[in-house]
């Protein structure tokens, strides 16, 4: 595991003055999906042993369909397709080809738009999709034969959507060029007449049963009335005929997908039905259910997946998606993997014992881990109690647990609270955490181990502290959304798309000793977002965190750069610092200041001795625990 690289990070924005804060960015191993949370794989394509996808504009691998590896070096791709022997991973202006999936080289592409994976096909050895610039005002549908070079596709509306009809790419349109439309190869597209049939109507759908070719339109009847088919087995003589609405099979559905598997026509329908064509009629298919995964419901009353089930037709195969979880690969030889992504979507984790600790909320699944990357499932159920949001922890020396607020409605309100936490040390002392920041939190998470705490808030942001109450030490992750679970010897990041990165706790070891000061007000230690600094043997404090818990009103005049600190029974008393300025004014009287206020981090920073003096407090600093002591005068 290498080191963690510590840079310099706070600066002031005003005299230049560097805080202690270090920020620390994670060299972690590479990513890993944890079982069912691949989902946010989409646009992948097989070579039949190696399988290659996209998760957040990042190239996915993996060998089994079941584990994966995101290839976060490389640079965004939008879409993947397996071409003349290589994997290819393409978007505008370059791609990666790679013929193992391990090792990928980047070229240029004459790709001057943005590919739209959701208008992608493949069909004989040739891929046509749609791209557009970042605003849509210029668009177009692109085929290539190797991933490389683009030609533009003339004779076809930008954006349509296409379809395999029995070896062809096929499109229909209701506006510009109505009608359907057919190539073998997407280089240009032919007209389709069907004699008898009205394009001004739309609403049809065009398939190819294993006899013959089909137009089912019911857009012409009410939704009890038969509709018409039209039928043809060579595209050009097309007899008509009424037919009764088939709303089982879902022919007239344009998300229904018709496909050849090992020489039989299916119909794979919007809610996860196979319904096969055989002896002039659609039969259940030896797929039925491939996306629910429930029983069979031959009246349709159950319906899973009717928002979104997301089909990928490759050359080896059908892959289909759902909503939730559960997705099938259907080779061309007609033997089908089925898997139940569900059973293993892990909803939440915690941290218990030393373990990581992954459960499934709807079907009670519980699987643990080590260290983060090998995960076993149990026949255990733990309640999740306060677990799950890992709020207390010990570094070796003391705990330190933070309180819990179930907000509800009123989380964001402005008269919440910080949220505060007890820090025990090993001895039986404690004491009081105010924690600057989290209004809006409804804790503080907390994971500890050799000598420190790994600490984080609501919004996803973490520190690392050496005594439950400095943060001047924070941890950058690359995803905003990051959650952190940690032990002694390991920590992981999720986020909605699985595992993102696994570390080992070892790697914060040997960093800078803590040479923060601590502010305790009364009985009460606060800790400030961004710790205070020691300025000309004067302490600089948050201006707002500080004063308003010493019952104070601070604001702001942007036009004077200046702090305004109101005081008293009736808050008529008045401090004004200016940023920079060697004096203050306290009631309107010029007073010298040994050490003018500063912005550090976008933080007003103020001389804490002598606000706090004027206020009425004693302020006494205790130089071995390098703690600055507030107390009420009074």
């Amino acid at each position: 595991m290498k080191r963690i690289i510590a840079i310099l990070c706070i600066a002031s924005l005003a005299l230049g003055i560097t805080s202690t804060a270090l920020a620390y960015t994670a060299e972690t191993t590479p990513n890993y999906f944890f079982a069912g949370e691949r989902y946010g794989i989409s646009n992948i394509d097989t070579n039949g042993e190696i399988f290659v996808g996209i998760n957040q504009n990042k190239i996915a691998v993996s060998r089994d369909f079941e584990n994966w590896e995101v290839l976060h070096e490389l640079d965004d791709v939008t879409a993947v397709q397996y071409l003349q022997g290589r994997f290819c991973a393409f978007t505008k202006g370059y791609t990666y080809v790679s013929s193992d999936g391990a090792t990928w080289n980047k070229v240029e592409n004459n790709l001057t738009l943005i590919p739209q994976n959701e208008y992608i096909i493949k069909n004989n050895g040739s891929v046509v999709l749609f791209a557009r610039d970042e605003n849509y005002a210029n668009a177009g549908t692109y085929q290539t034969f190797d991933g490389i070079t683009w030609k533009r596709v003339q004779n076809i509306p930008d954006g349509i959507w296409m379809s395999h009809v029995n070896g062809m790419i096929m499109f229909e349109s209701t506006g510009y060029m109505r009608g359907f439309y057919y190539s073998e190869t997407g280089e240009e597209f032919t007209h389709l007449t069907i004699d008898g049939y009205d394009e001004s109507y739309g609403g049809f759908n065009l398939e190819f049963n294993g006899n013959e070719y089909t137009v089912c339109d019911f857009w012409r009847s009410g939704d009890s009335e038969p509709g018409y088919l039209y039928r043809s087995a060579d595209l050009k003589e097309w007899p008509t005929e009424r037919i009764p609405r088939n709303d089982t099979v879902n022919l007239n559905n344009p998300n229904g997908h018709y496909i050849n598997i090992n020489g039989e026509w299916h119909a794979l329908s919007q809610n996860g039905y196979d319904w096969v064509y055989k002896d002039g009629g659609w039969q259940q298919g030896q797929y039925h259910g491939m996306t629910g995964l429930i029983e069979y419901s031959p009246d349709d009353s159950v319906i899973p997946n009717q928002a979104y089930v997301y089909y990928n037709f490759t050359d080896y195969g059908i892959f289909a998606w759902s909503t939730n979880n559960n997705s099938a690969f259907i080779k061309n030889n007609g033997e089908m993997l089925q898997y139940n992504g569900q059973e293993r979507n892990i909803s939440s984790f915690f941290v218990k014992d030393g373990k990581f600790i992954g459960q499934n909320w709807s079907l009670e699944g519980q699987w643990e881990s080590e260290n983060g990357k090998d995960w076993i499932k149990t026949n255990t159920k733990d309640d999740y109690g306060s677990y799950h949001r890992s709020v207390k922890s010990n570094n070796g020396s003391s705990d330190l647990e933070s309180e819990i607020i179930e907000r509800g409605s009123w989380r964001y309100h402005e008269d919440n609270k910080e949220i505060t936490a007890v820090l025990t040390e090993n001895g039986g002392s404690t004491k009081k955490i105010f924690y600057e920041g989290t209004k809006s939190s409804d804790c503080v998470t907390v994971f500890g181990g050799n000598g420190y705490y790994i600490m984080g808030n609501d919004e996803g942001r973490y520190w690392l502290s050496r005594d439950g109450i400095t943060r001047d030490e924070y941890i950058e992750f690359p995803d905003s959304t990051t959650n952190l679970y940690a032990n002694d010897k390991y920590f992981f990041c999720s986020t909605q798309s699985g595992i993102l990165h696994i570390g080992e706790m070892s790697q914060f070891e040997g960093l800078p000793s803590d040479n923060a000061v601590k502010v305790r007000l009364g009985d009460e230690y606060l800790s400030f977002e961004i710790s205070p600094v020691i300025d000309r043997s004067r302490t600089l404090v948050s201006a707002r965190f500080l004063f308003e818990k010493m019952g104070a009103k601070v604001g702001w005049n942007d036009e004077k750069k200046a702090a305004y600190i109101h005081f008293g029974e009736n808050f008529d008393n008045y401090i004004e610092v200016a940023i920079g300025s060697n004096t203050a004014l306290v009631n309107g009287e010029e007073k010298p200041l040994d050490c003018p206020a500063q912005l550090i981090n976008e933080k007003t920073m103020l001389p804490l001795r002598f606000i706090a003096e004027e206020m009425g407090y004693t302020v006494n600093y205790d130089a071995n625990t390098k703690t600055a002591e507030v107390t009420d005068a009074d």
